[in-house]
């Protein structure tokens, strides 16, 4: 694998740039990795100049587009504006419809169903709107539309396309065609999304009407476009989203607040990056199970709609394809299988939805690092439906292209793309694109280049440093998150989490390098470096917060084991060197304070208060020179893990004994938690890793429980992320899952139960053997 530096160690950092950023030496060096090197672009990109936006007649067709629109307007001629079922097709549709309502248009609005009609202008709809409308205005779709809007144009319809994506080959032959494509590649603003298209349109109208006061009521769908949508966040977008976002946040439009009154308490209202992540997969679920024009009513100014059901309705959406892309996930990584050889994973599933095919590729990509196609069949077209995605430096595009002749039609980008075939052509299609995935595959992997910004030390992995990488948000493409470098780490500790919930794994890391450890998270199914052995490390740093502290750890995203230096410390002698077991058990907690000038300190999980500090769990850790057990860890690998993370040389061991009886009422003491979490609506929220301290319990027996108390009736799970759980009471109990669960979390509890009496009764010289 070959590492491409972004940087240049022995750059040295301009006068001027250290005084832009503030003295921040980490800051300076990540904008001189990005080629932001003149004092102008640094101002830009910090936002510390006011930017200048592409004037209105630099854009192609803008001006001539805006005088038909006014003279549709003033002459009460019909409009219809037809958008896109995504986010940012959404968000441009609404834009319009406030722009036509403000000014009195007569006005139809239409967004097609993703399933039965498919992405575009539809004929059908032309046909039947024909003596009823007199413009038709698309929006964040049309380019590609040259026999529809002919047909249009034929029934004496104009048409004004507004439309960012590439110009294909035939364009159609609209009055007028708003595009930044037509801009050269270069220019800030070519780049722009469907909705800021929209704006730069509605600021042309408010500025013929001497009504620009009025713009600012365009800015907040805007910014919620601009992160949606996969565009580069450099230039006029982050400008624009720049001055939108905080426009987004305090929105005047009711539907959004009624949205914002239903995301996840645990979310920073504040916070534009934390709310946008939160609705916009509740927007895209509504356009992936064909409810899109549901979103426009709901964020429309004048909604003469009931916001607070439509508002619910977008959350039963997302559960709803939650759900889903849960039974399809299971039933792929079924239908996968182990996958040694490591190939592409091409999937055609008849009765899969095909609104959730993209999301499932997305998930096994991130699992398997392997391009992946998940096909589909398509009832009310009569063809298959499929959904490509890929990993980084792999054109799936591109390998769609080579087996276009296969294909009804294809379109999209090198990372995501969607086609239609013909279901008697599908397993000359599987073979056909398997050997070119193959064939790309293999030159990835004999080229893998991976690019990194800068290399750090573990003393540069921490909570400051942490503030100086977000000054470069909003991240996205053009303007990846940082990725660094560490060399030589040591792997002192490994441990594999199971997730029972999403079915899936990943490895929790304790490493050293010159003298400092960190953790980190490695979101793979397999880590195959043993513990003891020397790495090369390539990640983003990553916010854990629990417990009001914010922690900050290693995201591995690539990893080389390496040999150590000749002149490197003995692995062999350092892993567990100079640690030493002292026997505890049973003592009196007021004989287990140490001198003030001692680094101690205690680990301690499950209810109630202690005197003793500081105290630490498995997902807080401090360094020291004595730890002390006041629990028992729920499994060995957590208890070495502790010992690692800590560093700590002296262990005393001073849990009680009565640690092996904790199992007996595990069931009870979760669900009695679960139940006092209920706010007045009857939902919860719960954390996954304060269920597994509060119980002293694994994240996979407490994630079965879960799933347990809903197989039981008790509990409905309705959202899950990695971590955060989202529940209400049952609604009905599921008998032939409950005893799965009940025996898959008996064995889990038995095994701990084991491991607690072997703890509690065996000498310490036997805990110390398994240790060293």
């Amino acid at each position: 694998m070959e590492i491409k530096y972004r940087y240049q160690s022995d750059r040295k950092i301009p006068d001027w740039l250290l005084e832009e950023t503030g003295g921040d030496e980490l800051l300076a060096k990540l904008l001189l990795a990005r080629d932001i090197d003149t004092q102008g672009d640094v101002r830009a990109f910090l936002g510390n100049v006011e930017p200048e936006l592409t004037d209105a007649r630099e854009m192609p067709a803008l001006k001539e587009a805006v005088r038909l629109f006014l003279k549709t307007v003033r002459e009460r001629k019909s409009i219809l504006v037809y958008g896109d079922y995504d986010v940012d097709g959404i968000a441009a549709t609404t834009m319009l419809v406030d722009l036509c309502n403000s000014l009195g248009a007569d006005l139809n609005y239409y967004i097609p169903d993703r399933i039965s009609e498919g992405y575009g202008l539809n004929k059908e709809v032309i046909e039947q709107m024909r003596n009823k409308v007199d413009l038709i205005i698309t929006c964040d779709m049309g380019i590609s539309n040259a026999e529809e809007i002919e047909l249009a144009r034929g029934y004496g319809i104009d048409v004004i396309v507004i439309d960012h994506h590439s110009l294909p080959e035939r364009e159609p032959d609209a009055n007028y065609i708003v595009t930044t494509r037509r801009l050269p590649e270069d220019h800030q603003a070519y780049h722009l999304t469907g909705a800021s298209l929209v704006y730069y349109f509605a600021r042309e109208v408010l500025r013929s009407l001497n009504r620009l006061e009025e713009l600012a009521d365009y800015l907040d769908l805007m910014a919620l476009a601009i992160v949606a949508d996969p565009v580069p966040l450099l230039a006029e977008n982050r400008y624009l989203l720049r001055e939108a976002r905080q426009s987004f946040i305090e929105s005047s439009r009711e539907g959004l607040q009624a949205l914002f009154a239903r995301v996840d308490p645990g979310v920073d209202i504040n916070s534009f990056s934390d709310l946008a992540a939160e609705l916009i997969p509740l927007i895209d679920s509504a356009g992936r199970l064909a409810q899109a024009m549901e979103v426009v009513e709901l964020f429309k100014y004048d909604s003469s709609g009931d916001l607070e059901k439509l508002a619910d309705k977008l959350v039963g959406f997302k559960e709803d394809l939650e759900e889903i892309e849960q039974e399809m996930f299971a039933e792929a990584r079924e239908i996968i299988g182990d996958n040694s050889e490591h190939k592409p994973v091409i999937i055609y599933k008849k009765g899969w939805h095909q609104g959730v095919a993209g999301k499932l590729a997305e998930r096994l990509v991130d699992i398997y690092q392997l391009p992946v196609i998940i096909m589909t069949y398509n009832q009310e077209q009569e063809v298959i439906a499929g959904s490509a995605r890929s990993v980084a430096g792999l054109d799936i595009y591109d390998a769609l292209k080579k087996a276009k002749d296969l294909l009804i039609d294809f379109g999209g980008n090198d990372q995501a793309a969607g086609f239609r075939l013909e279901e008697k052509f599908l397993k000359f299609f599987n073979k056909k694109i398997e050997v070119i995935l193959n064939e790309k595959s293999k030159l990835l992997s004999e080229e893998k280049i991976i690019e990194v910004d800068l290399e750090l030390d573990f003393e540069e992995v921490n909570y400051q440093e942490f503030k100086s990488i977000k000054q470069l948000e909003p991240f996205g493409r053009g303007n990846p998150e940082p990725v660094f470098i560490t060399r030589g780490c040591l792997l002192k500790n490994k441990r594999e989490i199971s997730e029972s919930f999403r079915g899936s794994k990943y490895f929790k890391l304790i490493l050293e390098k010159a003298g400092l450890r960190r953790e980190a998270v490695v979101y793979q199914e397999s880590f195959g470096i043993a513990e003891g052995s020397r790495a090369d490390l390539i990640y983003k740093l990553e916010k854990s917060d629990y417990n009001g502290q914010d922690n900050i750890r290693l995201k591995l995203l690539e990893y080389n084991e390496v040999e150590p230096d000749r002149g490197a410390e003995d692995i062999s002698s350092e892993g567990s060197k100079g640690i030493e077991l002292i026997d505890w058990r049973g003592r009196d907690r007021n004989q287990l304070k140490f001198d003030s000038e001692d680094r101690v300190v205690y680990y301690r999980e499950g209810f109630g208060q202690i005197e003793l500090e500081p105290v630490i769990d498995r997902y807080q850790h401090r360094a020291a020179d004595k730890l002390v057990f006041l629990t028992l860890p729920p499994s060995f690998e957590i208890f070495k893990e502790i010992i690692s993370a800590t560093g700590a040389g002296e262990i005393y061991l001073a849990y009680s004994r009565a640690e092996k009886r904790r199992e007996k009422k595990f069931i009870q003491q979760l669900a009695g938690i679960l139940k006092g979490s209920l706010n007045k609506d009857g939902r919860a929220r719960v954390d996954l890793y304060k269920l597994t301290v509060l119980t002293v319990q694994l994240e996979e027996t407490v994630e079965l429980g879960l799933k347990y108390l809903e197989s039981r009736g008790y509990i409905d799970i309705f959202s899950s992320d990695q971590r955060f759980y989202w529940i209400r009471p049952g609604q009905e109990a599921d008998l032939r899952s409950e005893e799965s669960y009940k025996q898959n979390l008996m064995d889990l509890l038995d095994e701990k139960r084991a491991f607690a009496r072997f703890m509690t009764e065996e000498s310490v010289e036997k805990v110390n053997d398994l240790i060293n």
